[in-house]
C-alpha cells in the first residue's frame, strides 16, 4: 500500500508545476507559463472525467500540455487574454493547479461496515 501511495505522490508531482515564490499582485498580465500550467490543469481534470465516462485511457501530462497550448492559442486569436484581469487569472491558476491534484486521486477501499465485524466476533 506505500508502494501506490508513493506512486500517487510521484504522478501528481509529476503533473504539477513546481510552487513558485509569492509575489505581491501587480497589474501586469500573468505569464504565459502560468496560463498553460492553469489550463493544463483544467484539461486534465476534464481529461479524467471524459476519458472515465467513455473507457479510454486517461490522457498523459504531454496531451494535457497540448490542449492547453491549443486553447490558449484559441484565446490569444480571440483577444480574451489582452483583457483577462490579472487577479481572476491568478484565481484560475489556483483553482487549475488544485484540481489537478484532486483529480489525480484514487478512491479509497470502502471501509467494513460494523455490524460485519460484530457478528464475525460473536
Amino acid at each position: 500500500m506505500v508502494d501506490e501511495k508513493q506512486q500517487l505522490r510521484d504522478e501528481a508531482a509529476a503533473m504539477t508545476p513546481e510552487p513558485e515564490s509569492v509575489e505581491a499582485p501587480s497589474d501586469q498580465p500573468a505569464r504565459p507559463d502560468e496560463l498553460q500550467a492553469a489550463v493544463a490543469g483544467a484539461v486534465n481534470v476534464i481529461g479524467v472525467y471524459a476519458c472515465a465516462r467513455y473507457r479510454v485511457t486517461p490522457l498523459e501530462p504531454d496531451e494535457c500540455r497540448m490542449m492547453s497550448g491549443a486553447l490558449l492559442n484559441v484565446a490569444r486569436v480571440y483577444g480574451l487574454l489582452d483583457r483577462a484581469d490579472p487577479k481572476i487569472m491568478a484565481w484560475l491558476t489556483l483553482g487549475g493547479v488544485g484540481m489537478t491534484i484532486m483529480a489525480n486521486r484514487r478512491p479509497l477501499p470502502q471501509p467494513e461496515p460494523e455490524h460485519a465485524d460484530q457478528s464475525a466476533a460473536a
